[in-house]
């Protein structure tokens, strides 16, 4: 820790689900070193070298799972002052009229239904004045075709975040919500070509022109947990690179220069 106590959170503890890789395991990594007592959630071991974060493993659409897991996590660290609603399915699906039930079935119980229990069984632990902290998606606002199961699920998230900012509030709780853009995590599912083609789409249509780093998206989790956001709740910050924004001047110049 440096000599800024801005954004300090010592003293704290935070639980975090779907943090065992990724941009969880990141905000994990950066909560601990500006001072909270931190535990994992996931259904898979932390990847990487061993950190000083607690763990348990659950799988957050199991509610009796997951509740147990909050429990002995809050345990462990003598209470529970964040909760962040991490863990997540990223897998597309394909249109709508070829999807698999089962499929979207799973989308939804992992990525909605998995927020509205650590919402519901974590604001039994949860300190009056903390934060709830849900990770939606860009995908929440700005829809591609073969992605509808994502898109929804994550759209549901924003929704849950707003309902339970008004219900949490007369405890000061705070409830907000990040939506990553485009972001490059560590993951055997994404090969180098999927990388860059994806790539290429941030460089044609981001005003920042390039897909984020897994350390691009911390902050916003960090704000949202520290003392700094206690007026903010019931809000969804797009971290995208702009890429939500509209048309760019590298489009109109992939297009021929028409504008």
């Amino acid at each position: 820790m440096g000599g800024d106590m801005s954004f300090d959170l010592s003293g704290r503890a935070a639980i975090i689900t779907g943090a065992a890789s990724g941009i969880g395991r990141a905000v994990a990594k950066r909560f601990f070193d500006h001072g909270a007592r931190v535990a994992i959630l996931d259904i898979n071991a932390p990847a990487g070298d061993a950190e000083p974060h607690a763990f348990f493993q659950c799988d957050v659409s199991d509610e009796d799972a997951f509740a147990d897991a909050l429990a002995n996590a809050v345990k462990e660290l003598n209470g529970c002052d964040i909760l962040v609603n991490n863990a997540g399915l990223v897998a597309l699906g394909g249109n709508i009229e070829n999807m698999d039930t089962a499929y979207f079935d799973r989308i939804f119980a992992v990525n909605t239904r998995g927020v509205m229990l650590g919402i519901k069984h974590g604001s039994r632990h949860i300190s009056n004045g903390g934060a709830i902290i849900n990770t939606a998606s860009l995908a929440a606002f700005l829809h591609e075709a073969g992605a509808a199961a994502y898109h929804a699920s994550k759209a549901a998230v924003v929704s849950l975040t707003r309902a339970a900012a008004i219900e949490l509030g007369a405890r000061s709780i705070r409830v907000n919500a990040v939506c990553p853009g485009h972001t490059r995590i560590d993951s055997a599912d994404v090969d180098d070509n999927a990388w860059s083609a994806l790539e290429s789409l941030c460089k044609t249509l981001s005003p920042l022109g390039r897909l984020a780093s897994v350390d691009e998206q911390i902050g916003a989790f960090h704000f949202l947990a520290a003392e700094e956001s206690r007026f903010m709740t019931g809000q969804a910050l797009i971290v995208d690179g702009g890429f939500s924004l509209g048309l760019t001047p590298a489009l109109y110049d992939a297009l021929g220069g028409q504008q």
